[in-house]
């Protein structure tokens, strides 16, 4: 893959990443497709996880990850975790047990790609 020399704009909420992705406006190269349709299928684990445990989920490199944090504009995967926590936010309502149902799920995904669930 080549890398972008200038910079894309990050998304600014969830909605428009998702719109970048699924209008095109974005290409991927498989692995970090792969990355993609994980992270916006399952907003908890990027919100909450790390980008190793991102990793093993979507079945690709550490690396991989790296890269399509930055692809899609992203400086680093911390600033795109705010933008997914903001994602559970909305779908709570602004109300904890929102965020709380969200580390649940988080918890039932890790779970079942995992041996050691929690």
């Amino acid at each position: 893959m080549t890398e972008i020399s200038a910079r894309r704009t990050a998304p600014h909420n969830y909605h428009h990443l998702n719109q970048l992705i699924a209008s095109g406006q974005l290409e991927f190269p498989d692995q970090l497709r792969q990355v993609a349709r994980f992270a916006l299928a399952h907003p908890e684990i990027v919100a909450f996880e790390s980008s190793k445990t991102l990793a093993t989920l979507c079945g690709v490199s550490p690396t991989s990850v790296s890269r399509f944090v930055r692809h899609v504009g992203f400086k680093d995967f911390r600033e795109m975790k705010v933008l997914f926590q903001s994602r559970l936010r909305e779908m709570g309502n602004g109300r904890p047990d929102g965020i709380f149902l969200g580390i649940v799920n988080c918890r039932r995904v890790r779970g079942n790609h995992s041996k050691n669930s929690w």
